[in-house]
């Protein structure tokens, strides 16, 4: 789901959508369902290319692949340790009793 949505006039050149958050790789940003290329900026702001036609645009920030992974392997984990204590025997068992 992209985080911001809205429109952007068309103008005779070429510009730049410059986002008030630090240059991260994670950031996408589209123009009329099309992906803009981020570009190097000098104050390490995100920015990408943006062209000159008009349209809908979006950006949001990628989930971090690694970090869902490693949220799985610990869940699993966590549920490997509790699995023995909830599979409790259905047989009684008798308590020890020194022989006489």
């Amino acid at each position: 789901q992209p985080i911001i949505e809205g429109s952007v006039p068309s103008e005779s050149s070429p510009r730049s959508l410059v986002l008030s958050a630090p240059e991260d790789a994670r950031w996408r940003a589209q123009l009329n369902g099309q992906e803009l290329r981020a570009v190097p900026s000098t104050d390490k702001q995100q920015t990408f290319a943006l062209p000159a036609e008009s349209g809908e645009i979006n950006w949001q920030m990628a989930p971090e692949t690694w970090w869902v992974i490693a949220q799985l392997v610990w869940l699993v984990i966590a549920l490997l340790l509790v699995a023995p204590a909830t599979g409790e025997d259905q047989v009684a068992r008798r308590a020890w009793e020194p022989e006489r």
